[in-house]
């Protein structure tokens, strides 16, 4: 209800329209309406056939955080509300997922958890030219506020103080940096605030790793992609 156009002519299933001509594969994350949760599905393209499904204990997976004060993630992600968002595929079918603002997990080919790191990630995950992996998380509680007491709980809007990670293979923060913290160190603070005051005044949807040297950038830079300052920044950690 309410949609202002139908872009799917009411059709059902995978519709391939360029078909390839040798084995290609799409990762997908979803939602299935049917067993209520979220899943992740291998598909090879050509064959319109599901290679795989991996559906983790989403239950367990919250049961590591210690975010729940904050982050109720028993209620709102939920196995019935849990959303796997950009799932990262390893050669032997090992898995790393996150929601948003839940730990990320890696998970083997059967679906059993093999390691969380307890941050409040979200958003991209992408790997660097080391192997390792950068992905947006949120401070919690924050380093740098609008002067708000968390320690009121869920009743009051907490601060957003999102900022970058980086997390090697096995699950070890390598490097983790508040965005705001990166503005105020280089005298760019008028930065973090270019229009209201806001209780979400980054919101970083995707970390970039630079993968080759140019006269402009280094390999091992990262590029941020920042919504609320319509900008994309070049940081070197």
């Amino acid at each position: 209800a309410g949609l202002q156009e139908k872009r799917v002519d009411n059709k059902k299933g995978l519709h391939v329209y360029l078909s390839p001509n040798s084995d290609e594969y799409l990762l997908l994350s979803r939602y299935d309406g049917d067993l209520k949760r979220s899943l992740v599905e291998l598909i090879n393209i050509k064959q319109k056939k599901i290679i795989h499904t991996w559906m983790p204990n989403v239950k367990k997976l919250n049961s590591y955080s210690k975010n729940e004060k904050i982050i109720e993630l028993r209620k709102d992600h939920k196995l019935t509300r849990y959303m796997i968002s950009h799932p990262w595929l390893f050669k032997n079918g090992d898995l790393l997922i996150h929601g948003q603002w839940t730990p990320l997990s890696k998970i083997d080919l059967c679906s059993n958890i093999m390691w969380s790191l307890d941050y409040a990630f979200h958003h991209s995950l992408e790997k660097d030219h080391q192997n390792n992996f950068w992905i947006p998380f949120t401070l919690v509680p924050n380093l740098i506020s609008a002067g708000l007491d968390e320690n009121q709980g869920n009743l009051v809007r907490h601060f957003i103080d999102d900022g970058i990670m980086k997390v090697s293979n096995n699950g070890k923060v390598l490097f983790k940096k508040s965005i705001m913290q990166i503005f105020i160190d280089n005298n760019l603070q008028e930065l973090i605030f270019p229009g209201e005051i806001s209780y979400d005044p980054i919101h970083l949807n995707d970390i970039q790793p630079v993968e080759k040297d140019t006269k402009y950038w280094k390999k091992g830079d990262v590029f941020l992609s920042m919504r609320h300052q319509s900008m994309i920044l070049l940081y070197r950690p």
